[in-house]
């Protein structure tokens, strides 16, 4: 995480702190596998407000 930091990059250690480091209206793009979406949005939405926007897409169908 340090040598990505060095180039600007942002790093956390867990999603809530990822999600504080966000300068709101907050915008979110998922890419997990379908099993993991349900748990992953149970944990995510009570750390996001009103005005966050998000998106996902199953990781197997990003575009290459």
């Amino acid at each position: 995480m340090q040598a990505l930091a060095s180039e600007g990059a942002v790093g956390a250690t867990a999603l809530d702190d990822s999600i504080a480091k966000l300068v709101a209206p907050r915008a979110m793009w998922l890419m997990a596998p379908a099993a993991a979406v349900d748990p992953l949005l149970r944990e995510l939405v009570p750390l996001l407000a009103r005005d966050d926007i998000g998106g996902h897409i199953e990781k197997n169908m990003e575009v290459r």
